[in-house]
């Protein structure tokens, strides 16, 4: 099977997917280092969740253990940005992609009709600073966090 979609698009949908996964390991390290000092015991709490339930529970523990101050609003902001940011990377995953002309269009099948739109390389570009931004931005709270004895840096093992 062969499709029509371009190298540069396949890039350009290559780089969300990396990205993305990017950002659900900087969740699973926040998770860990908020739940416990064993990044083991954090690995086998968090292995088998969804993105969006990791969220969840990465945001009900902080609350738990420190209440809902600022890094907690904080946290809460950039977890709606996520959610957003997810949304948006699964509509790219799972929607039909052609290329036309050196264009890219993308099918969307719902249970009614079959929506084909074009979608330009400033879209990528866009999500691609979304998601770079709101990374940075978790990894500045994570680390707040452990200035502030929330949270603890477990090693990448």
């Amino acid at each position: 099977m062969k499709h029509s979609v371009s190298q540069k698009h396949l890039a350009s949908i290559g780089d969300v997917v990396v990205s993305f996964n990017l950002l659900e390991q900087f969740y699973h390290m926040i998770t860990w280092g908020i739940l416990t000092d064993s990044q083991e015991l954090g690995r086998a709490v968090t292995a088998k969740m969804s993105f969006r339930k990791l969220r969840e529970i990465a945001l009900e523990l902080y609350k738990k253990k420190n209440g809902e101050d600022g890094l907690y609003s904080e946290f809460l902001i950039l977890k709606k940005k996520v959610d957003k940011i997810e949304d948006e990377r699964d509509r790219i995953v799972h929607d039909l992609w052609m290329g036309v002309g050196g264009e890219l269009s993308k099918i969307q099948t719902t249970m009614k009709q079959s929506i084909r739109t074009s979608y330009d390389d400033g879209k990528f570009i866009e999500l691609l600073d979304m998601m770079d931004t709101t990374g940075d931005d978790l990894l500045y709270i994570f680390s707040r966090m452990i200035d502030q004895g929330k949270a603890r840096a477990l090693p990448f093992e």
